[in-house]
């Protein structure tokens, strides 16, 4: 019996915090859905082409790390003041808590930027895991 309890702690331990390689995807009846893709160098990309139009498609590429049972995911993004008469890239953290192929929204923040300023896009909403990337 002790040794069962040990197995069964090393696989949770083991599945603790784990992500699939490959992409994910909002839920939606929708055609067109944000998607994020994590690739094994730790970067991902996430597109948002919910849009009719291409002009209002956005990508953000970044890096991600896990944290416990977190993925942390941070890139550059724009920001503009309220006049927008300027523009600045910030440094964006996005955290999705992970729950088994899921990811769900966590929290968002970004360094360096004035209390004025806001993001031109952003990375939001809850991901379902869609197709494993074929080596």
């Amino acid at each position: 019996m002790k040794n069962f309890t040990y197995l069964i702690l090393l696989v949770i331990q083991s599945s603790f915090g784990q992500i699939k390689i490959g992409t994910y995807k909002t839920v939606s009846d929708l055609n067109f859905t944000p998607e994020i893709t994590f690739f094994e160098n730790n970067t991902f990309l996430f597109s948002n082409r919910n849009a009719i139009s291409c002009f209002m498609w956005y990508e953000a590429k970044g890096n991600w790390k896990i944290n416990h049972d977190k993925i942390i995911l941070t890139d550059l993004v724009k920001a503009f003041n309220k006049d927008l008469t300027e523009t600045i890239y910030v440094k964006r953290k996005t955290v999705y808590r992970i729950e088994k192929e899921n990811l769900i929204f966590y929290d968002q923040s970004w360094e360096n930027s004035k209390p004025a300023y806001f993001l031109a896009n952003q990375i939001c909403g809850n991901f379902i895991f869609k197709t494993e990337i074929k080596k």
